[in-house]
């Protein structure tokens, strides 16, 4: 019994752990993007380009347009949601 709850606590604390290290993941991104402009206007030639190169990953050329390319779940969002007709019959 005391195997099985050490056992459960370990795995508890990896699962907790894993989710603060998922949640730093997220605020990096949402960081980055608050510090953004001020970086780009201090930034040298090789900086600007990682920052063109972060920001512009999911993007494609067509012709002289630059489009995105939405990945999933974002691409559902980009496309939007349909609402197929209601059910007929009115009111």
């Amino acid at each position: 019994m005391r195997d099985q709850f050490a056992s459960i606590k370990l795995q508890l604390e990896v699962m907790a752990r894993s989710r603060n290290e998922t949640a730093e993941l997220a605020e990096e991104p949402f960081e980055l993007s608050q510090t953004l402009r001020g970086q780009w206007l201090t930034a040298d030639y090789a900086a600007k380009r990682r920052i063109l190169e972060i920001v512009l990953l999911n993007c494609r050329l067509e012709g002289a347009t630059l489009v995105p390319t939405m990945r999933k779940p974002f691409d559902v969002l980009a496309e939007g949601h349909s609402v197929p007709s209601s059910r007929g019959g009115g009111i």
